[in-house]
């Protein structure tokens, strides 16, 4: 009695493994110089078994591509969110929603914008970076400091409208209890009477 041999259940079918390779991603190049197959048969036979050319190979690819550039898109950006929450707290003093807020619902960005705006923000950091070159000593917050001009009535009309904020005791650190908001060039007579 011969012994006929039986097939291994599993060993897949050459266009079964050509299918899964494709789907898996491979082109049909590949696919075909794995089997001794120009790239074209290889697409003969796929269409024979349904598949499409938006299933696999290079569209696979490109969508796997695209989903990369995606999620490293989205992670630049959320990199971004937590250095500006971070340089928010360090530089301004308030968390980004806070100082949205105080905006007027502007966005805040780390620079003060190369055209000035009129925004609170704007406002805040070009007088921030005038004091810190001027005296290298801290400036108010950004809530405190928007605080003080509300308090004093002149916010509407405020900074850069003929209003200024100075310090009411200049030996003292710039806090809200030692600020004053008086009309522009006002506070050089101060010192002369």
């Amino acid at each position: 009695m011969t012994l006929i041999p039986i097939k291994s259940q599993t060993a897949e079918p050459r266009e079964i493994t050509m299918e899964r390779l494709y789907r898996q991603g491979e082109t049909l190049a590949q696919v075909g110089d794995k089997f001794g197959l120009t790239r074209e048969r290889v697409r003969q036979i796929l269409k024979e078994r349904g598949v499409s050319k938006d299933q696999g190979g290079e569209a696979l690819q490109a969508a796997r591509r695209k989903e990369q550039k995606e999620r490293t898109r989205q992670q630049r950006r959320q990199a971004r969110q937590e250095y500006l929450a971070e340089w928010c707290l360090q530089t301004l003093g308030c968390t980004i929603d806070e100082a949205v807020r105080i905006n007027g619902g502007k966005p805040i960005t780390r620079q003060r914008s190369c055209r000035p705006n009129g925004s609170a923000y704007d406002k805040y950091l070009g007088i921030r970076n005038q004091v810190l070159l001027k005296n290298r000593t801290a400036y108010l917050s950004l809530p405190d400091w928007h605080q003080a001009w509300v308090r004093s009535g002149h916010w509407e009309d405020g900074p850069g409208h003929g209003w200024c904020l100075i310090k009411i005791d200049p030996q003292k650190p710039w806090e809200l209890n030692n600020v004053h908001v008086v009309r522009a060039g006002s506070w050089i007579k101060r010192g002369k009477s």
